[in-house]
């Protein structure tokens, strides 16, 4: 216990005279902690400069004392903005506890906004849906379910969660199994302009779940159907696919995936674009059109790739014409 008392001490007298405008990060990491180290901890995190707490478990259920002791950090100290787990074991209603006094402290005006919570391996066969639904809805900022076993049954929840155009912008579902559900999980994007980052590394989305996402994001069908895909969410996980809205304004990944399509379905060197496609753009958008040319001053050559991949086509010279002297070709397209 001493050990655990000159911690408590250590971070007090830190946050009270050293810290400035820095602040720590407390991670427990497979360390027994008795209810007496929890009694001995608690003091010192309510008054502590603590951002972010994280505690790796061993896989073995913790007492109902554990959860009140998250609960009360994030009720008393506002410093603490990142909270995470992992090999943590609670019961259903103790992490119900812990997600609803996130959601509490959230909504606080005068608190600071939590900015992730952070669950990894801690459901070994895939999250209930009750208890799913208060994670995913917990905070705006972020959620990372990394590693907890979850596949079709959480997919559906996901898919109809992210379907409703939520505040959340960041959701991660690394390592999941998701294999066979990528194409559900890809559609609920379609209706989304909230969530700017979706991490999905790790769950062996085979060829067909990877094109769902990427014609998500990138629907080549037809100018109007390019221009109506998701420009928010960055997709990561799925190689060349997260060179896609990689920009914080939505209006800069459409317009980058708008000249793409124009200049890769291009079939002469010589034309800079598709004039074909032209014909979809009413007359009253060609000043527009013309406008965002002159201000596209770089093409990344995934783009391309992307494209091609989807028209199932095969790059040739002309695209490396197109890529390499994207800026040129652009200036010229706003003074003819």
């Amino acid at each position: 216990m001493s050990y655990w008392k000159e911690l408590a001490n250590a971070l007090i007298h830190w946050s009270g005279y050293h810290a400035g405008e820095e602040t720590l990060q407390v991670t427990i990491c497979c360390v027994e902690t008795p209810n007496a180290v929890l009694d001995v901890l608690s003091l010192a995190m309510k008054r502590s400069k603590v951002r972010a707490f994280g505690f790796t478990g061993d896989g073995s259920p913790k007492t109902w004392r554990f959860a009140k002791f998250i609960v009360d950090m994030i009720h008393s100290n506002h410093e603490v903005t990142t909270v995470g787990f992992h090999s943590v074991v609670l019961s259903n209603q103790e992490w119900k506890t812990i997600c609803n006094s996130i959601r509490i402290r959230s909504a606080q005006q005068h608190a600071s906004m939590m900015d992730s919570f952070q669950l990894t391996k801690c459901f070994v066969d895939g999250i209930s849906d009750e208890v799913l639904k208060d994670i995913l809805t917990s905070n705006d900022a972020g959620v990372f379910l990394k590693r907890n076993g979850m596949s079709s049954r959480e997919a559906s929840i996901i898919a109809e969660f992210l379907g409703s155009n939520p505040p959340l912008a960041r959701l991660c579902l690394m390592e999941n199994r998701f294999d066979d559900d990528a194409a559900l999980l890809a559609n609920s994007l379609s209706s989304n302009t909230n969530l700017k980052s979706l991490e999905v590394d790790g769950n062996n989305i085979k060829e067909e779940g990877r094109l769902a996402f990427l014609r998500a994001i990138f629907d080549v069908s037809s100018l109007a159907a390019c221009a109506a895909s998701n420009h928010t969410c960055q997709v990561l996980g799925l190689g060349q696919v997260l060179c896609l809205n990689a920009f914080d304004d939505a209006a800069y990944n459409k317009w980058d995936k708008i000249f793409a399509m124009l200049a890769s379905s291009s079939e002469d060197s010589f034309i800079i674009i598709n004039t074909g496609l032209l014909s979809e753009v009413p007359a009253s958008l060609m000043s527009v059109l013309l406008y965002r040319a002159y201000g596209q001053n770089e093409f990344e050559t995934g783009f391309t790739d992307l494209y091609l991949e989807l028209t199932d086509a095969r790059r040739c010279e002309r695209h490396d014409v197109w890529t390499t002297s994207a800026i040129r070709r652009h200036s010229v397209v706003c003074t003819t």
